[in-house]
């Protein structure tokens, strides 16, 4: 019998193996789905919780989760998979919607919703109100949910702190829980999520450090931490290990020192903001070796340095910000704040050596460069033939010199151009496509030559405001848009309505007036116009100008003011151009009488035609111009009466009727104007005809003394003394003011900077829990400075020690120790919003050293106290020096050197706030400065010694630059690098 092979007849072995191997698979599911219906009542239980823990829930999100339910599958905002049952998904949102899931948005590459998921930024315009959401704590029960993917919470109210168990979501790819009340740093345990993706805790305000952890995260693709109170430095280690790492927004905290040039290594990075915090020195050259970035926002930093040229390497970039003063990147909407415009400020300290590099201008796909006010300058690139993407180009208030370059027309796409307030000469090429441009300014230069028949050639796109933001692109570039029309937001605009503004003025432009530059056949609807000529050297008859490009528009600025223009007023102005919402046409030749077509001009906002030869009467239809605000006839012809009809101007705000003839009484029903409170005197002198005027201080007194009945008086002079003579400046008082006057709004700006501060929402060290009674001192005086032994030294603002007050409010003595004495200036706590900014501010004027500037020893900052120190001045304060101080000759060369220096140490702030201005009995120095420079007496300003020993056209232009710093309006006001370039222009003779 033949012997057998092992192994060598086994015919149903792998019949057996194989019915193994379903048993075993059969078995194991079924084991499964036992687990997974346990483990499913574990997440329902912790659900149960997480609603538990909800007070508020005002649209009931979560009025469906039902605890008779099997699971909680089928709930609002729960998402589970399908076999095992597990949730894999909460998604909980008042905003949220289909169309918006983080999956999408991760994917979808550079949606904005990467910033902002599901919220009316990604261009919902039917968005809920944050008041519609939910309020409670997030209930530590979410670490339970142990197979959880997605959470995602955004625009909600949770508060509290962080739960650290949600450190126990090992496989959890997706945390948003952006736009809450969260408070506290970020738990350590997060690090234990390996698996995330994106993490956007923004818009809260957690604090403490960034996290460094966040560099174990292999698989981070998007880290948004913005708008939380967040300080210390970037921590390099976060770009040593960013191998996946897309996008990082770090807006809006309180970071400080340098960007770190590590980011240079996140070799997949596509965005990279930085924008509103306290970053220092310069902008890292291997950020250049970002070759996917699209969009990098350093604004609103304190960097400086020059642009490094490496960042042309990265020819992808689509953004470019370096300084932003419209204010924080995002709309007040999103700190539940009323007002975006409250965010405004010139709050951005970057501040840039050199010039703009040609590599920058040479990028191929380049959308956006922002770099308004950034201290560029030399020759601006001339090379620009690359730019077939550029949208947006703001180079606005530098240095650049040159001509415009001729490159500029192949930016077929461009459709905002500003190059304002720069040193540009030579003439504008007509290869600009100026009609194709919603933004076209080239103000304040030296540009010469006709203003040119621009080509139309250009892309056929049309620039809509109400297109959806779909893109992190399209936000910033609707950003920008949108507030480059603040400008013209009194004259009632919509906030979608298109408004289309070309300004050529203050220039030195020559020719006739240019013909429409509309481009109308690319409107997308009738736009708002703004065409600005003013203050150039144009000429031509006005009368032969047409305005039939009026009816393409919804709204008409249209000013020519200052040129040398002649003829009568237009009659085809007004048949054709009822939209017009300002005209002016002042300080040119104009004759004759007003036409009758202008009373169809019922839309104006805002009406100047003074200082022309206009003649005839005023006419009484200008009383039904409703919307009217601003009316200006001064130094024309007019004669007659004032026209009673004018009364009825509910909205005016300034009346000038001034040199003219005018005759008869000032209506009485003036006193009725609700805005115009009453005429000042100044505005009505020169009429020779007409019944004087006498300054009164409340309407009543005006209908009073303006009926008929008012006894005749001398016009008011600041000059006059009262009778009694009193404790009011006399006219040698007010003039021996000559040298503080000058130097005043340079040396003072170490305390009125801090005006220039504007709401910044609740992101600042004041929401950080308990206050901090820290001094942080940056000059050493051999003692320590402490809140309490400064607050005791004072004999806590005890009145017995204060020493002077003014705006901003009280100054006290403050005998620290036996002998070291200091000032300390206690600032009245509600005058100052956005902490981040005050803080950073007095921070860099801390550096800040001059003989001729008191020195800032240090501060304290906290939500109930805020006060300077500083050292003290045995010689009493500047108001006491003035009215005590003796008759001396001034040094108009050593004034000016001062001047010079300390404008040159504090560049790029803004000058002196009018508050300092005002003395205690009411006269207003800068109010009578303003008038004595109109009325050409800015003589009777000066000291006869400084007046007879100085050059007199330099006093002049000084005076006048001390007006404008001054100004009621921040914005208004030069930055003390243009106060510095404006001091070198009148250096004193060295002979």
């Amino acid at each position: 019998m033949q012997r057998e092979r092992p192994g060598k007849f086994r015919p149903f072995g792998p019949v057996v193996v194989l019915c193994w191997i379903v048993l075993l698979w059969t078995a194991a599911a079924a084991g499964s789905v036992g687990s997974g219906a346990s483990d499913g009542g574990v997440d329902k239980r912790a659900l149960l919780e997480l609603k538990s823990a909800v007070g508020e829930d005002p649209l009931g999100i979560l009025s469906d989760w039902n605890p008779d339910d099997e699971d909680g599958c089928a709930w609002n905002g729960v998402t589970c998979d399908s076999l095992s049952r597990r949730v894999t998904a909460l998604r909980i949102s008042p905003n949220f919607s289909s169309a918006c899931s983080e999956f999408d948005t991760v994917d979808a590459r550079g949606n904005v919703s990467l910033l902002f998921p599901c919220s009316d930024f990604a261009g919902g315009e039917h968005s809920l109100p944050f008041s519609a959401k939910l309020r409670g704590r997030l209930s530590p029960a979410i670490g339970r949910l142990s197979q959880l993917k997605v959470l995602s919470l955004g625009f909600n109210g949770f508060f509290g702190e962080l739960p650290q168990e949600i450190g126990q979501l090992r496989f959890l790819e997706v945390l948003d829980l952006s736009f809450n009340d969260f408070r506290g740093p970020v738990p350590f345990g997060f690090q234990n999520c390996t698996a995330l993706r994106v993490v956007d805790l923004s818009g809260n305000q957690l604090n403490g450090t960034l996290p460094s952890f966040l560099a174990v995260l292999r698989s981070l693709e998007v880290v948004s931490l913005s708008f939380n109170v967040f300080t210390g430095a970037i921590p390099p280690v976060l770009g040593e290990k960013c191998g996946a790492l897309e996008h990082l927004n770090l807006a809006g905290n309180l970071l400080s020192s340098s960007i770190p040039s590590s980011l240079g290594n996140c070799s997949r990075l596509r965005s990279l903001i930085l924008s509103s915090n306290l970053l220092q020195d310069r902008i890292p050259s291997p950020l250049g070796n970002l070759g996917m970035l699209e969009v990098l926002d350093v604004s609103r930093n304190f960097l400086s340095g020059i642009i490094p040229p490496e960042l042309g390497n990265c020819n992808q970039l689509k953004v470019l910000v370096f300084k932003n003063n419209y204010g924080p990147l995002f709309s007040g909407k999103v700190f539940r704040t009323a007002d975006p415009q409250e965010e405004n400020g010139d709050d951005d300290f970057n501040f840039f050596e050199g010039q703009l590099p040609e590599s920058i201008a040479k990028l191929p796909n380049l959308r956006v460069l922002w770099a308004p006010n950034s201290n560029l300058g030399g020759s601006f690139p001339r090379e620009w033939g690359s730019c077939s993407n550029l949208e947006i180009l703001n180079v606005a208030h530098n240095y650049f010199e040159g001509q415009v370059p001729l490159t500029l027309g192949s930016c077929k796409n461009l459709y905002f151009l500003d190059l304002s307030s720069n040193n540009f000469t030579g003439s504008l090429p007509r290869e600009i496509p100026v009609p194709c441009m919603i933004v076209f300014n080239v103000s304040r230069n030296f540009l010469s030559g006709h203003i040119p028949s621009f080509t139309r050639d250009c892309s056929q796109k049309s620039v809509n405001s109400r297109a959806p933001r779909v893109n992190m692109v399209d936000f910033y570039t609707n950003y920008f848009y949108q507030y480059s029309g603040t400008g013209v937001s009194s004259f009632s605009l919509n906030a979608n309505d298109l408004a289309i503004l070309h300004d050529f003025s203050r220039n030195m432009f020559s020719g006739p007036i240019p013909s429409v530059l509309i481009a109308s056949d690319r409107l997308s609807a009738r736009p708002f116009y703004g065409l600005w000529l003013n203050e150039n050297n144009l000429e031509g008859n006005i009368s032969a100008y047409s305005f039939l490009f009026c009816r393409y528009l919804a709204g008409l600025a249209f000013d020519i003011g200052d040129n040398k223009i002649t003829g009568e007023l237009p009659v085809d102005m007004g048949s054709t151009c009822s939209c017009m919402k300002l005209l002016n046409m002042a300080g040119n030749e104009l004759v004759g009488p007003f036409p009758n077509t202008f009373a169809n001009l019922v839309a104006l906002v805002n009406l100047n035609l003074s200082r022309n030869k206009i003649q005839g009467s005023i006419p009484s239809y200008i009383g039904q111009m409703m919307n009217m605000r601003w009316l200006s006839l001064s130094t024309n012809n007019f004669t007659g009466t004032i026209p009673l009809d004018l009364a009825q101007l509910a909205s005016l705000e300034v009346l000038e009727l001034s040199s003219n003839s005018l005759s008869g009484e000032i209506p009485a029903a003036f006193a009725k104007l609700q805005h115009l409170e009453f005429i000042k005197c100044e505005n009505v002198q020169g009429n020779p005809h007409l019944q004087p005027c006498i300054p009164i201080s409340s309407s009543s007194e005006w209908e009073q003394q303006h009926s008929g009945n008012g006894s005749q008086q001398a016009a008011y002079s600041p000059t006059r003394s009262s009778p009694g003579g009193g404790n009011g400046f006399k006219p040698i008082e007010i003039a021996s003011i000559t040298s503080a006057s000058i130097i005043v709004c340079v040396l003072i700006s170490l305390v009125v900077l801090l005006l220039c501060m504007k709401r910044f929402g609740c992101k600042s060290v004041l929401c950080q829990g308990s206050e901090r009674k820290e001094v942080v001192t940056f000059n050493s005086i051999g003692v320590e400075l402490t809140y309490e032994n400064v607050v005791r030294a004072t004999g806590g603002f005890n009145i017995q020690n204060c020493i002077g007050s003014g705006g901003f409010g009280a100054t006290y003595k403050a005998e620290i120790v036996p002998g070291v004495v200091v000032a300390v200036k206690r600032l009245s706590v509600g005058r100052f919003q956005g902490v981040q900014q005050f803080s950073a501010e007095i921070r860099t004027l801390g550096r800040v050293q001059h003989p001729n500037l008191v020195t800032l020893i240090g501060y304290h900052v906290s939500e109930s106290e805020m006060f300077l120190i500083y050292n003290y001045l045995p010689g009493g304060n500047l108001e006491k020096f003035i009215q005590d101080r003796p008759r001396r000759t001034v040094q108009w060369s050593v004034l000016h050197k001062i001047a010079l220096d300390i404008a040159q140490l504090i560049s790029d702030k803004k000058a002196l706030d009018p508050s300092f201005s005002s003395f205690g009995n009411g006269f207003n120095i800068v109010q009578w400065a303003s008038m004595l420079l109109r009325q050409g007496k800015a003589d009777e300003f000066f000291t006869t010694g400084l007046w007879d020993s100085g050059p007199h056209d330099d006093l002049v232009e000084m005076l006048h630059l001390a007006v404008m710093c001054t100004g009621e309006h921040l914005s208004a006001r030069p930055s003390m690098k243009q106060v510095a370039q404006s001091l070198k222009r009148i250096q004193p003779s060295t002979g």
